[in-house]
């Protein structure tokens, strides 16, 4: 019955050309529990959840679920048969509204016709009694990641379901809203829900799960109760290693403005004001970070500033030179290195391999040839830095789109940092890294900093901004709230500042 639904996964493997994403991998998952999956990027864990879901099929292995055995399965059948995801990369339409995009497929109809307002009315109950409210008349494309990941666990939680795969689903939220779902999570599991979960913040595991299994290269490494685990140790068993817990982050030595945004205005396609006057400027050889809870302007900031966005009053200027509303193609002439938000709408073309979409950042370098181009010193530099920022499942001819999530980010990364930058805008360049990578990302931007380029760093994870920023922006409500240097931090007024919007400038 459906009451005692449980998970079984046996001698799952799933090989994709030449790479081996998954080798044998045997996955329980009980009655009631939360269990999560961790590793490094590349290691298997969105691949081995997509095949319980029905998104790819194993190449071999036993899939059952509360008892039942399934030799194939869909997406539908695995809703079905009492299982929902959510899955690392949206799946939304951006043009539907929140309604739209939750009743996509199951709609309420009535004489033919889709009952709008009751489903718009269970879209405001769901989003109540989860916490996660939203407008159900808002279309996606309107909307802040962080809001779409809302709408995304609400059409999971819309369903009934018996088993939530979250992937990745903290990625975007503040640590209230973590809060929220952990609140919601523990409600799910008291009703008999059985939960997988993954994710590479170590403290969320430690807070939320009941067992942990790790896995290594495509290899169950391990499962363990986490009762009894640190963090230092479950870092052990990801990487093999202990983690470094402290970055050298000298003394900043800032030189003349790279960025200076003067009281720029921006509005939404909606016609509401998401930034109201905004002023900062980035020196060479400074991080500064901009902090804030999701959907408070910082996305709307980033896309004006890289031209993805019209600013409606203010001044953007580079090195001087006013670049307000400039275009994207112009923008690229610049040396100006750019990791946006969203790495696979934005960041990447995932049809391309990843020698292509490296080479994007360099085509106005000539030593790559202009009428014919030089392939191979092309592909001979896209596979030296894969090698030097560790991007995993690659052979000859990968397609961006074949990695993971992780492994996607490191090749924005290495594209738009490895050619030493005046200035990076860089929008939450850790999301979906593992610790290991995350660690390299960081030293990676303050050796950029360090070697004179202007850092703009934009991030809802308030720890990263802390730990890498000389000096630190908290934005709320499309507004600079508050402005700190590193050596006057008081950690509840930053809180508070990042939080609720208190003003604190010192």
């Amino acid at each position: 019955m459906i009451e005692n639904l449980t998970v079984h996964l046996k001698g799952i493997s799933k090989r994709f050309g030449k790479k081996q994403a998954l080798e044998k991998v045997d996955f329980e998952l009980k009655k009631g529990e939360i269990h999560a999956i961790v590793g490094e990027n590349g290691a298997g864990k969105t691949t081995l959840v997509n095949c319980l879901f029905g998104m790819i099929q194993p190449d071999e292995g036993e899939i059952t679920i509360n008892g039942i055995r399934y030799d194939k399965l869909s997406p539908r059948l695995a809703v079905e048969a009492g299982v929902g995801m959510v899955h690392q990369h949206f799946k939304l339409i951006p043009e539907f509204t929140v309604a739209e995009n939750v009743f996509l497929g199951q709609e309420i109809i009535k004489n033919g016709i889709v009952q709008e307002k009751l489903q718009n009315r269970r879209i405001e109950e769901l989003s109540k009694r989860y916490g996660l409210e939203v407008d159900p008349l808002t279309p996606i494309y309107g909307m802040s990641v962080g809001m779409r990941q809302r709408v995304e666990i609400l059409r999971a939680l819309s369903k009934d379901i018996r088993v939530l795969v979250l992937d990745e689903p903290t990625a975007v939220l503040t640590p209230n809203e973590v809060d929220q779902l952990f609140e919601v999570l523990r409600k799910l599991v008291a009703d008999g829900l059985s939960i997988i979960f993954i994710s590479h913040h170590l403290h969320e595991i430690m807070r939320i799960a009941d067992r942990i299994t790790v896995l290594r290269s495509g290899k169950k490494h391990v499962t363990e109760l986490t009762t009894g685990l640190s963090e230092l140790e479950i870092a052990r068993l990801i990487i093999g290693r202990d983690q470094s817990q402290v970055l050298k982050h000298s003394e900043a030595d800032p030189g003349d403005v790279v960025l200076r945004v003067e009281d720029v205005l921006i509005t939404d396609s909606r016609g509401a004001q998401t930034v109201k006057g905004v002023s900062f400027n980035v020196r060479e050889g400074e991080v500064v970070g901009l902090a804030g809870v999701a959907g408070n302007g910082q996305s709307e900031l980033a896309e004006a500033i890289i031209g993805m966005r019209k600013v409606d009053a203010g001044r953007i200027c580079y090195l001087g030179q006013d670049i307000t509303n400039i275009s994207v193609s112009q923008l690229r002439e610049k040396e100006i290195g750019v990791i946006p938000e969203d790495r696979l709408q934005r960041g990447v073309n995932p049809y391309m391999t990843i020698a292509q979409n490296i080479y994007t950042g360099s085509m106005n370098d000539e030593s790559y040839g202009r009428i014919f181009l030089k392939l191979d010193k092309i592909e001979q530099h896209a596979m030296d830095l894969v090698k030097e920022y560790d991007i995993r499942g690659v052979d000859d001819g990968t397609f961006v789109g074949e990695l993971s999530g992780g492994n996607i980010q490191k090749v924005v990364l290495a594209r738009e940092l490895s050619s030493q930058p005046k200035l990076v805008i860089a929008s939450e360049p850790s999301r979906g890294l593992d610790i290991g990578a995350t660690e390299f990302v960081h030293k990676q931007l303050l050796e950029l900093r360090n070697n004179r380029s202007a850092v703009f760093l934009l991030s809802t994870e308030l720890e990263e901004v802390l730990s890498l920023s000389d000096r630190i922006l908290i934005i709320h409500g499309g507004r600079i709230m508050s402005e700190f240097d590193r050596h006057s931090i008081p950690d509840e007024a930053v809180l508070s500042a990042f939080m609720l919007g208190v003003e604190n400038k010192s």
